[in-house]
């Protein structure tokens, strides 16, 4: 499959894995002067934290990548379901389609007729002798903070941006690994969304995703999280991983 979406999945995956759900229930404390204050790690901390207690939700996504002179505008709708199942039904381009059930994550590309077929469960590690695949979504939120450093973008938080207060958190690759090297991720600090998230690669790409029209637990049938690919579709096994020899 010439096309790769898989570059943009990552930063569906790391944005979708650092959403929360709930209202804030630890307050944020105060310096003498009254402006409030917390610590980088809190805010990481209580988006984990949140994201573990989600049962389920659904929303609207956008994603814009620019590299060089070229650019290229993706959107549709994202649902998951604990634990680790996913489906993007993109409505730009119309009818891709990722879905997950956590066993198995197929990437249909409509204008190409051909789905990969990645099978999860596979005993794969990187260069760094890590698994490839988290079996769950809760532990992979959790290895992402380990591998990246993070901080506030400004010693100034919450900032506004574009008229919004977010948390704004940059996170940089702890070794060099490919993917992206570099994120930056907005927090909205009443509820502990990430409401946008951009990241960059070492070869100049950049990516931005926002969410809207958020749902939080929605009950969603098990059956949007099965795939069954239609006659005459090519089936690409385990484009993600290189067979052994």
């Amino acid at each position: 499959m010439r096309h790769k979406p898989y570059i943009v999945l990552g930063l569906l995956t790391a944005a979708l894995l650092l959403f929360a759900a709930c209202r804030r229930e630890e307050p944020i404390l105060a310096d003498q002067s009254g402006r409030s204050w917390i610590a980088h790690k809190d805010v990481a901390d209580r988006v984990q934290n949140k994201f573990s207690e989600l049962e389920s939700y659904q929303a609207r996504f956008s994603i814009s990548t620019t590299e060089g002179s070229r650019g290229a505008q993706m959107s549709g709708r994202i649902f998951y379901q604990k634990p680790g199942r996913i489906r993007y039904e993109f409505d730009q381009p119309a009818g891709n389609l990722i879905v997950s059930d956590g066993r198995i994550m197929w990437t249909y590309i409509r204008r190409l007729n051909a789905v990969g077929k990645q099978e999860l469960d596979l005993q794969r590690n990187n260069q760094n002798d890590k698994p490839v695949f988290e079996s769950d979504v809760v532990t992979g939120l959790s290895r992402l903070f380990r591998k990246y450093h993070y901080h506030f973008d400004t010693p100034e938080q919450p900032r506004s941006v574009d008229g919004k207060n977010y948390f704004v958190l940059d996170l940089e690759q702890r070794e060099k690994i490919g993917g992206f090297e570099r994120m930056r991720l907005f927090v909205d600090p009443e509820s502990y969304l990430i409401q946008r998230a951009e990241g960059a690669d070492g070869y100049g790409k950049k990516s931005v995703i926002t969410f809207s029209d958020i749902q939080l637990n929605p009950q969603i049938p098990g059956s949007l999280f099965q795939y069954e690919p239609a006659e005459g579709v090519r089936v690409v096994p385990n484009p993600l991983v290189r067979e052994e020899q």
